[in-house]
């Protein structure tokens, strides 16, 4: 399998492609590299090892795009009026799910629709935990919302940390409730406690997708090939992106 790809007219090719050669016994970042995390080479593998050809990513996007369907339906009841409250749910889900389908022509098969459905129930769950803070100004938050929290925050990391901008700003508006309510970080011990028994869950929700594939690339001799192309190389590359606006900008002012 070549190690560079050099014209492709779409990202999912790459996809794709790095997807058949895993399920052929190859190993990403090694036999075939792109910067991307390893999550959307998985769901590919695990597409081509379904029917051994492209139809199998197709029918897992499927599942995929019915599962974000109901999150977002689920999510537009919450701001639903109650009268007439499902079918408007219908209604805006759909129209939601038709933007998104939009914005990723011309495939559904890139790294955004991947993240949605966990981006979605980690938005759900914060804005039913909002909506109760509304009529319960002691209400505390359960264990497992920061265990979905992490979880989701894990997925974004293996495919496109960026994804996971609106987790980092979810926590940080319920940080903000709870810092207000004197729930969070107060009281001495028990505040730190609290505060370590919600660290705790988001770093295993974290762990969870993301230790199998450092178990993985480490028993292949991989393990620094999967964190430069998943987390060093973009880095770098936005330092680099950076430089380059800002010699653009200067050469048109001067």
């Amino acid at each position: 399998y070549p190690r560079v790809l050099e014209t492709w007219y779409s990202d999912q090719y790459i996809f794709e492609l790095t997807g058949k050669m895993w399920a052929e016994g190859g190993v990403p970042y090694v036999d075939f590299w792109d910067q991307k995390g390893p999550l959307i080479f998985l769901f590919n593998m695990l597409g081509w090892k379904l029917t051994g050809s492209s139809l199998g990513i197709f029918l897992l996007t499927v599942v995929w795009t019915a599962v974000t369907v109901n999150m977002l339906y689920l999510l537009a009841r919450e701001f639903a009026p109650q009268r007439h409250g499902t079918t408007t749910a219908v209604v805006i889900a759909w129209i939601s799910a038709v933007w998104i389908g939009i914005l990723c022509a011309p495939s559904w098969n890139l790294i955004e629709p991947l993240c949605l459905p966990f981006l979605a129930v980690s938005l759900l769950i914060a804005v039913r935990w909002l909506k109760q803070c509304d009529n319960d100004s002691e209400i505390a938050v359960p264990w497992w919302h920061p265990f979905v929290y992490g979880l989701s925050f894990g997925v974004c990391l293996l495919s496109r940390l960026t994804n996971a901008l609106s987790v980092c700003v979810g926590v940080l508006v319920i940080a903000i409730m709870l810092l207000r309510r004197n729930q969070w970080m107060a009281g001495g011990a028990i505040g730190f406690t609290a505060a370590v028994a919600s660290l705790g869950p988001f770093i295993v929700g974290v762990a969870l997708p993301l230790i199998p594939f450092c178990v993985y690339f480490a028993a292949h001799h991989a393990f620094y090939d999967f964190i430069y192309g998943t987390v060093l190389f973009n880095i770098s590359y936005a330092g680099n992106s950076e430089s380059l606006l800002s010699s653009q900008i200067n050469t048109i002012v001067l």
